[in-house]
């Protein structure tokens, strides 16, 4: 038994020590961990692509693009009307007598053909003793003399514990993974045991918020006709604004009215006529902003932002029921 992490007076820190610590905590497994641009290309043209910087590991080595470096990669020339896919690794070797390890990035060209295949890599168990070991990055695909396409083939994340996620695709918050493939979908961890696939649960976001509807004390979520986000309470009636909206005036209109929304409304002079939504209520009818139904009551609104005057003139409605007379509630946009 030795110490690693300690003073003996002699050296005590060998590459072996350091990989076989790496792999307790990254895995046996190749993969970029999530620093700088996670060895991210560039397609400068159909001869060259540049990887960008990043810190990766190949079975516990480390190893690193510096911060704002980036390597270029030579992609032979294509074969017209052939097709060829190339695989960009990173190469580990180990000199078996002086055992100098390295890491080199590499293209390795696959055969052109009708049919695109990739070239074979080799897979080697560095800490078996094995003194050659490459790393698939990026799969170019060439049609032609084109680059086509160039596909990313390493995990980004903690391999030791399976928790991988996909930098173009996924978001990570905690211990849920946002997806966006065709519809949002959303996977959880398991509470009881490791992050694995056969663990993750996968759920279309807006079939699971409808169910979970029923878990809010009956309260149910929607838009007004106003476009306004609310709730109701039970699942029925009118849509209820939540606090996005301020009431400045509820009163009595016969067929017009002024309101003077100053005292209410701190800015009042950044504020237009749209910025306010009304609500009416004529003996059991009631319509959020006018639209609801069948029925929509009409009226005029202009809005003088100098001296924070809302006027609503021409108030009538296009069913037979009378709104002569209505109950208004006006409510300002917060801003």
């Amino acid at each position: 038994m030795q110490i690693i992490d300690g003073y003996c007076n002699e050296p005590n820190i060998f590459a072996d020590d350091i990989g076989e610590y790496n792999t307790a905590i990254w895995g046996t497994r190749d993969c970029v961990l999530p620093a700088g641009e996670r060895l991210g290309y560039e397609l400068v043209s159909n001869n060259e692509i540049k990887i960008k910087d990043g810190v990766f590991s190949t079975q516990g080595r480390r190893g690193v693009i510096k911060k704002g470096a980036t390597e270029s990669c030579i992609i032979e020339n294509g074969t017209q009307a052939e097709n060829r896919n190339d695989l960009i690794v990173i190469e580990y070797a180990k000199d078996s007598s002086t055992l100098v390890e390295s890491h080199t990035l590499k293209v390795i060209k696959g055969t052109p053909g009708e049919a695109a295949t990739d070239p074979d890599v080799v897979t080697g168990d560095i800490q078996a003793g094995d003194v050659l070991h490459q790393m698939p990055l990026y799969r170019v695909k060439l049609e032609g003399l084109n680059v086509v396409a160039v596909e990313r083939l390493f995990s980004v994340g903690n391999n030791a514990i399976g928790k991988e996620f996909d930098p173009d695709k996924d978001y990570e918050i905690g211990d849920l993974t946002l997806q966006y493939n065709k519809a949002w979908k959303f996977k959880v961890k398991h509470l009881a045991g490791a992050w694995d696939e056969s663990q993750m649960k996968e759920t279309d976001v807006l079939t699971e918020l409808a169910a979970q509807n029923k878990n809010f004390g009956g309260l149910t979520f929607a838009q007004n006709a106003s476009g306004a986000w609310g709730y109701k309470v039970g699942g029925a009636g009118s849509v209820i604004p939540f606090k996005s909206l301020d009431i400045v005036y509820v009163g009595a209109i016969t067929s017009s009215g002024s309101i003077n929304v100053t005292s209410k409304c701190p800015n009042y002079k950044k504020m237009t006529a749209g910025d306010f939504l009304l609500d009416y209520q004529s003996m059991a009818v009631r319509l959020w902003d006018g639209k609801i139904g069948g029925s929509t009551i009409n009226v005029s609104k202009s809005y003088n932002s100098s001296t924070g005057v809302l006027t609503l003139s021409n108030l009538s409605a296009s069913s037979s029921t009378s709104y002569v007379r209505c109950t208004v509630g006006v409510y300002a946009k917060v801003k």
